[in-house]
């Protein structure tokens, strides 16, 4: 019998998780579908009921239900509590287990020898669900970094603080100074959704002379695949990580929650590459 996994969100018209999971069953051989729902926050309860009583192997969860998601569980895995969202549903003795793949899928993001170390100093531009995942990965892998919080929202940038400071050295930053805590820093991580399409002629950074060589700069948005920070970073000799990595690496983990087998990255990112080259 084929297995059926799903996505759910509100949209999830634009989603890139079909393909990619869908790629992924094929190359390994499954006789397994995955299928996008729009499904509004008034009915998350009953489309999660339904979906566990018709045998779905597997969900992942995206904006704007992660959260709620979460507060709903009485199971949950370390990283989705360090994170307080939940991304992906894995069914457990007749309920769901919640977990949050964006942590290790930001954290696989980065090759091997490009990953933060016990001193390195991250700055992270924002201050929503991305940075949380981000935070929770830092906390989880290398507790030793120091990191700068700036966002536009301080209040949230706060409260993040308020969050993580038992995991991390964290403080929040000035975002009308952030270029110069850019200049500082050894990683940055752009997870705010400047630079996104249709406006891909915006930066989060004005003044790319705060980026350099040495340094290693991911945006989270992979639409456009290479953003205009991209563009200032490359410009400067810094290294480069685009969004798409993450996205990938999330749903690899949770591929391999759901079945038990390694995932094919490398086709998995192969699909998501071809569908943004189409789109442009």
């Amino acid at each position: 019998m084929q297995e059926i996994y799903g996505l759910i969100g509100y949209p999830v018209g634009h989603s890139l998780s079909p393909v990619m999971m869908n790629t992924a069953f094929k190359v390994t051989n499954m006789d397994a579908r995955y299928f996008a729902f729009p499904i509004d926050p008034v009915d998350l309860t009953t489309a999660l009921d339904g979906m566990r009583v018709l045998g779905f192997r597997g969900i992942n969860v995206t904006i704007p239900h992660k959260e709620a998601v979460y507060g709903a569980l009485r199971h949950v895995s370390a990283e989705a509590g360090l994170a307080k969202a939940v991304n992906t549903l894995v069914p457990e003795n007749g309920t769901w287990t919640g977990h949050n793949t964006d942590v290790e899928g930001w954290w696989t993001s980065f090759d091997e020898g490009a990953r933060p170390r016990p001193g390195s100093v991250v700055t992270v531009l924002g201050a929503g669900g991305a940075a949380r995942a981000v935070l929770a990965g830092l906390s989880m892998h290398v507790p030793g970094v120091q990191v700068v919080l700036s966002a536009r929202r301080p209040n949230q940038a706060q409260q993040l603080q308020e969050e993580f400071q038992s995991h991390l050295e964290i403080r929040v930053g000035d975002w009308q100074d952030r270029h110069n805590e850019v200049e500082r820093s050894d990683f940055i991580v752009h997870t705010t959704p400047i630079g996104m399409w249709p406006n891909i002629e915006d930066s989060v950074l004005c003044d790319e002379r705060c980026l350099h060589a040495g340094q290693v700069v991911q945006d989270l948005v992979y639409r456009p695949l290479v953003t205009k920070l991209l563009e200032q970073a490359a410009r400067r000799g810094a290294q480069v990580v685009d969004g798409a990595r993450m996205l990938v690496g999330q749903g690899a983990r949770a591929f391999e929650l759901w079945t038990g087998r390694t995932a094919p990255v490398a086709d998995m990112r192969k699909a998501v590459l071809e569908q943004l080259v189409q789109e442009v």
